[in-house]
């Protein structure tokens, strides 16, 4: 059994977060100044995954308003960790509190090819947007993917 601890992020986590998206992204990564602003503003709800006090895992989701879409904008997991569930952690807590706070979609953006994160939202029943044509910065396509958090269906 997976003994993380999940707790809401903090502006004292960004160098931890930071490490944590340069291990998992090549490209269109996180930069400081934004994993700051992000951290420090109201509009953005932030979880991080810890494993014996170490930040090992993250979310970073923006929450625009109820009548807006909130966006999950990067779940990240150490390489080292991965296979563990914390993903799947991670987003189950992110749609309860999405939930609580009266939020009815949560939206998505991931990279078209094949991966363990599609299968984690194919598997919390994400369904396709659109997808959008040469939309990371190495040129690979995107698949915009929506939850309906009412009842884990697609809402337009």
């Amino acid at each position: 059994m997976l003994d993380a601890k999940v707790r809401p992020a903090t502006v004292a986590d960004t160098e931890a977060l930071l490490v944590i998206e340069s291990r998992c992204f090549t490209s269109d990564k996180i930069s400081p100044r934004q994993m700051r602003y992000l951290l420090s503003r109201g509009v953005a709800l932030n979880t991080v995954a810890e494993l014996d006090g170490k930040p090992v895992a993250y979310t970073v989701c923006l929450v625009p308003g109820q009548q807006r879409p909130a966006r999950l904008y990067s779940i990240a997991v150490m390489p080292e960790c991965q296979g563990r569930g914390l993903s799947t952690l991670l987003l189950t807590s992110l749609i309860e509190q999405l939930r609580q706070r009266g939020c009815q979609r949560l939206r998505l953006e991931v990279r078209a090819s094949p991966s363990p994160a599609r299968t984690l939202y194919q598997k919390f029943g994400f369904t396709l947007l659109k997808k959008l044509p040469a939309y990371y910065e190495d040129g690979e396509d995107g698949l915009r993917l929506q939850l309906n958090l009412l009842n884990g269906t697609e809402q337009s």
